[in-house]
């Protein structure tokens, strides 16, 4: 049962009849849904973005860490201490279900000095998802002085996390790319929306100087505020 109070809902859930537990299950827990019973800015003017930040936090909690951090609250009655580690990591994994796979999940892009491109797709790596179809991997010279890009080539289809830039990728110390890349037929329509990853070039190789996931105009499509 679920009833509504202005922005707020809250969610009846059953008593697993363990008298050391009370009123907690994940049942019920609907990770969207869910509100802070004393409203905060930062929650209620989250972005999709913000979202998938917090369920990667989440999610990096093992099995093992939450049993751990339960079995020192030292319930006298083993079957609580179970279900409420139970319950958490059930939670955990509603969280990561509801909140990394609502962005292009790309993270940890890596550009080495040969060209070759190297990223992870976290709701892929949580198992809390398919992976696409393929990836879209599109190479642009950038201006770190107007923003302005040029591309570099044609975009890049694989199957893999992972790709080569064209041959005409800048070698010069002090120049800067930018790599689009985008999930083709992934199982989420949201996917669809490339992130932005920016490297600049030193005697090293290249680094990663800049991140974009959501754009601000993106952000707006999605019904965020």
């Amino acid at each position: 049962m679920k009833t509504g109070l202005g922005l707020y809902s809250f969610h009846f859930v059953d008593d697993p009849g363990i008298r050391s537990v009370g009123h907690f299950s994940a049942d019920r827990f609907v990770a969207s849904e869910w509100k802070p019973r004393v409203p905060n800015p930062a929650f209620i003017r989250g972005r999709p973005d913000d979202t998938f930040w917090a369920a990667r936090r989440v999610m990096a909690f093992t099995d093992e860490m939450i049993r751990a951090a339960v079995r020192t609250g030292r319930y006298s009655d083993p079957a609580a201490e179970k279900f409420i580690a139970d319950t958490l990591i059930a939670r955990r994994d509603a969280i990561g279900r509801a909140w990394l796979t609502n962005v292009n999940p790309v993270v940890d892009p890596a550009l080495d000095a040969s060209g070759a491109l190297k990223f992870v797709n976290a709701a892929v790596a949580a198992g809390l998802a398919k992976a696409p179809a393929s990836y879209e991997v599109s190479f642009f010279t950038f201006d770190n002085a107007t923003g302005t890009s040029t591309a570099i080539g044609a975009p890049v289809t694989g199957a893999g996390e992972q790709a080569t830039a064209p041959a005409s990728l800048p070698s010069a110390n002090g120049a800067f790319v930018r790599v689009q890349i985008t999930a083709v037929d992934g199982p989420h329509p949201s996917w669809a929306t490339p992130v932005q990853a920016y490297f600049a070039r030193s005697g090293q190789g290249w680094k990663l100087v800049g991140f974009e996931r959501l754009p601000d105009s993106a952000a707006r499509k999605t019904g965020t505020r």
